[in-house]
């Protein structure tokens, strides 16, 4: 397929989908000339160098999608002007820097993904101002924690996605009011504390991954979370392995924890489990010691499919 170069697309329209398209060379700031363009598509093409300022002076677009390219550099400030903006899609680029200041006017945001890039800084404070969000994808960055309070406040979350920061630990940001969240990972954040009870009583959950953080006690009673992906390794979660694990259907990761015991129902002998549920140097001790030896032996615990 011939590659095309951006300086050779002569005609957009209001929807300028160039997905795939084997697009090659820098995004012309020419395209800041056309005041009317609500959508731009770029997603995965071989486009590098920065995202040109003149991009901010396109007020009536409301997605801008640029995932999957070679573009690097800061983010210009200048895209802080696209109030109108609903998607913001950056992800698997290689920016740097941090996040613009000016990125708090775009309070109509739906998304905003940029997992993938060198960005460094803090988490900023203004994600508060995003109370329209859904999606919020901050996944494999150089960023800091920790994450600002004010998260709280976005209640329309459906899919929150950080991972890998540095700095100062903190506990888990309160995340009650968001009732119809799916999505919940928080991956290598540094949080702290417990796990508090409403994050199970969530209906809306669907994964749950708090691994690789330093959370504590016990996650026993959490027993809504029988039919939701759970990702719990490397913590320091203690007591008895839960019921609810051995009977959950999805996958179910609680390895390199300190838990104490394991307690196994008469009824886990058929479950309607197909995902094994990792346990790997996740149990402390035993009274029985031959048990022990053998449970800390496996990697899995493998439940017995009803026929």
């Amino acid at each position: 397929m011939r590659n095309y170069r951006m300086t050779e697309m002569k005609h957009f329209s209001l929807d300028s989908d160039l997905t795939r398209n084997y697009i090659n060379g820098t995004i012309p700031p020419r395209l800041g000339q056309l005041p009317k363009l609500k959508n731009l598509s770029l997603i995965v093409n071989r486009l590098t160098g920065p995202i040109p300022p003149e991009i901010g002076n396109i007020t009536t677009l409301e997605q801008l999608v640029l995932e999957d390219n070679l573009l690097g550099g800061s983010l210009p400030p200048h895209l802080g002007n696209l109030t109108s903006l609903r998607i913001l899609a950056l992800s698997a680029n290689n920016f740097t820097g941090t996040i613009p200041d000016t990125f708090g006017n775009l309070k109509s945001l739906n998304e905003f993904k940029i997992d993938g890039s060198e960005l460094s800084g803090k988490i900023p404070d203004f994600i508060g101002n995003w109370i329209n969000i859904t999606t919020l994808d901050l996944q494999g960055t150089s960023m800091e924690g920790p994450i600002p309070a004010n998260i709280s406040q976005l209640t329309s979350l459906e899919s929150l996605r950080i991972s890998d920061l540095s700095g100062s630990s903190s506990a888990l940001p309160n995340l009650q009011a968001m009732k119809n969240l799916k999505n919940l990972i928080l991956r290598n954040c540094l949080i702290t504390g417990s796990i508090p009870d409403y994050i199970a009583k969530t209906s809306s959950l669907e994964i749950l991954d708090l691994s690789i953080n330093r959370l504590t006690g016990n996650i026993y009673i959490f027993k809504n979370l029988e039919s939701v992906t759970v990702l719990l390794s490397n913590n320091l979660l203690t007591g008895e392995v839960p019921t609810w694990a051995l009977n959950n259907r999805k996958q179910v990761d609680l390895s390199y924890n300190n838990f104490s015991n394991l307690t196994r129902p008469a009824s886990v002998g058929c479950q309607k489990q197909q995902k094994p549920l990792n346990l790997v140097s996740s149990y402390l001790s035993n009274n029985n010691g031959a048990s022990r030896k053998a449970f800390l032996a496996n990697k899995t615990v493998n439940i017995v499919p009803c026929s």
